[in-house]
């Protein structure tokens, strides 16, 4: 039998592993990959303008942002933001307009993220920042007549991160540890006991929940339900479909469109004027410059002043782009400056400044 001492040491080396996942499930916004023919200038053209479309949708949070005019003009030339490409090996094949099949070319497309930013400035539209909600997937099968079991097959999993790739969206599965078992079962997971799920998910860390169970005909078609908790609301969505990625969609579309609308920092939609910032545990110049370079480089802010410095607390002048709730979004999600207890919600002027200290 083991000691507690072992058990309490089991659970840690668990949680460190959760944590390095999570860790590890970071999206770059600015790589994609597209099929081609051949490795003709045309092809090439054609495929910078779709891959720069999926970036737009990443970066802006709107699926359908190239339908707009203003956009449509720049992915003719969307060559001129690209930052390198290369052409790799393809298991795949792609059919032209005669019914012909041939192996297609994989072109991976690297995107200069000042050059799609200024973009974006440009053109007045959406910046959803990089600093994004994860999202942890518990996915459950109805395997009948064998039961229900959690699915932890990597195919699987890579198909719905493909899919929230599309979207921007950082993705998770759990690990289906020991830890995780002692917490939850598949039953509660099917019946989707909220208190159960919470408790289990914790350990990752998430802002996100999701389940998704589902079962597949004799076809192979996926029938299910996707039902998810966001901070406090929850919301469900029926799907079926051939594919795992394609049930997965509707899913994913409607999160995204969710966490865009809270986290997308829209230009021009500020009428606050300049907010009052501090942030206490400055103590030091590697600090403080920690702290500056932190906040000048953040996409929820146009100008960053420091108005004083009093010991170790840093007073700053700041000028968002956005409204007082979604900057204060953006830094909850980035977890780099705390909050600080107060007996009145802040709403950054002098008197009531927004209060933080530096995360260590």
């Amino acid at each position: 039998m083991m000691g507690s001492g072992c058990w309490r040491w089991l659970a840690m080396m668990a949680s460190v592993v959760a944590l390095s996942v999570q860790a590890e499930q970071r999206v770059d916004l600015y790589q994609v990959q597209e099929l081609v023919a051949s490795q003709s200038n045309e092809a090439r053209k054609v495929a910078a303008a779709d891959a720069l479309a999926r970036v737009l949708v990443r970066v802006t949070g709107d699926r359908k942002i190239a339908d707009l005019p203003e956009v449509a003009s720049h992915l003719s030339q969307a060559q001129n933001y690209v930052l390198q490409f290369g052409y790799g090996r393809s298991d795949q094949t792609l059919t032209d307009e005669q019914g012909v099949e041939s192996p297609a070319f994989a072109l991976t497309f690297r995107f200069s993220e000042p050059a799609v930013e200024k973009l974006l400035k440009r053109l007045q539209l959406p910046n959803w920042p990089a600093s994004r909600p994860s999202l942890l997937v518990w996915l459950i099968e109805d395997q009948w007549p064998n039961g229900r079991a959690l699915v932890k097959a990597p195919e699987l999993e890579q198909s719905i991160r493909q899919e929230a790739l599309r979207r921007g969206l950082p993705i998770q599965f759990p690990l289906w540890d020991l830890q995780d078992q002692m917490v939850v079962n598949i039953d509660q997971l099917w019946s989707f006991d909220e208190t159960s799920i919470r408790e289990a998910s914790a350990r990752y860390q998430p802002e996100v929940i999701v389940v998704g169970r589902f079962s597949r005909t004799s076809s192979g078609e996926f029938r299910g339900v996707w039902q998810w908790l966001d901070g406090e609301s929850q919301n469900m969505v029926d799907a079926q479909a051939q594919t795992l990625a394609a049930w997965s969609a509707p899913m994913i579309d409607q999160l995204a469109d969710l966490l865009a609308s809270r986290y997308a920092i829209v230009p021009g939609q500020d009428l606050t004027g300049q907010l009052v910032l501090t942030v206490n545990d400055v103590d030091g110049f590697a600090r403080y410059r920690e702290v500056l370079t932190y906040l000048e480089n953040h996409e929820a802010l146009r100008d960053v002043r420091v108005a004083r410095a009093e010991g170790t607390t840093l007073v700053l002048y700041l000028s968002p782009e956005a409204d007082l709730a979604h900057l204060q979004r953006a830094l909850q999600l980035d977890r780099k400056l705390v909050p600080m207890q107060t007996l009145q919600a802040p709403d950054g002027s002098e008197t009531n400044p927004l209060m933080y200290r530096w995360y260590r």
